[in-house]
């Protein structure tokens, strides 16, 4: 990019370095179309990925684009926000810290005015917005291949992007067929859980340790071998259990 813009001051006196890699301009001038950008936003999808959307689902219209950036002619910028009613949308939100925006980027387009959506994102089935919005789509798609995203303004990122990602398309309407995908949501196991403590007791015949199966309930006492849960040590005749680390 810096490159291109050498090119650029070369053929005009409206724009100039001012050193540290940072770029002047003159308001005003003609020869120039300034965008300001934000430069952390602008990491672009993989071209297998948006033009597989676009050819597969008439999408006609980018949101959270810019004229750099675009993969439609029709495109929606930081400033031009408004939702096309009946438009068929590409998005690849702009993340955030933690991924926190996606949710505003669905909350907008999603079930919008007629809208269609198909969008990238990543696969976090713990945040309120995978609920609220993946498991009501109308397709989901995962990719089986890791996601590698690169930005015009910065260096070459040399590995992929920590989250596996899906491809959600949303139609006009929401889904009316259950999905298969099911919230599952349980209380976490204690501390003193039995089912996570190694309990150990002493049988009382033969004065052997054992250690309880995490799936068997407390044995009446006093203990004794034979009322061990795993049949192969239920016995005072049975080798007593040991675990050592390979590693």
């Amino acid at each position: 990019m810096n490159q291109y813009l050498h090119l650029v001051a070369s053929t005009t006196s409206a724009l100039w370095p001012s050193g540290g890699g940072r770029w002047m301009y003159a308001p005003g001038a003609t020869e120039l179309a300034v965008e300001r950008l934000s430069v952390k936003d602008q990491y672009e999808t993989p071209a297998q990925l948006w033009r597989y959307a676009i050819d597969a689902f008439s999408l006609d219209r980018d949101a959270h684009a810019s004229s750099l950036n675009a993969v439609l002619p029709a495109y929606s910028t930081r400033e031009d926000t408004a939702v096309r009613a009946g438009a068929r949308y590409w998005l690849n939100p702009a993340y955030g810290g933690h991924c926190v925006t996606i949710a505003a980027s669905l909350a907008a387009h999603v079930w919008v005015d007629g809208c269609a959506v198909v969008a990238l994102l990543p696969a976090l089935l713990h945040t309120d917005w995978w609920h609220d919005y993946v498991m009501r789509a109308d397709r989901i798609f995962y990719l089986r291949e890791k996601v590698k995203f690169t930005n015009p303004f910065m260096e070459e990122v040399a590995s992929d992007y920590m989250f596996s990602f899906v491809l959600v398309v949303w139609e006009p309407q929401p889904c009316v067929v259950e999905s298969p995908w099911q919230p599952l949501s349980l209380p976490r196991a204690g501390p003193s859980d039995p089912g996570q403590l190694l309990r150990v007791r002493r049988c009382g015949a033969c004065g052997k340790y054992c250690v309880l199966p995490r799936y068997q309930s407390e044995p009446d006492h006093p203990f004794v071998c034979a009322a061990l849960g795993d049949p192969r040590f239920a016995s005072c005749e049975a080798p007593c259990s040991v675990w050592l680390s390979d590693g």
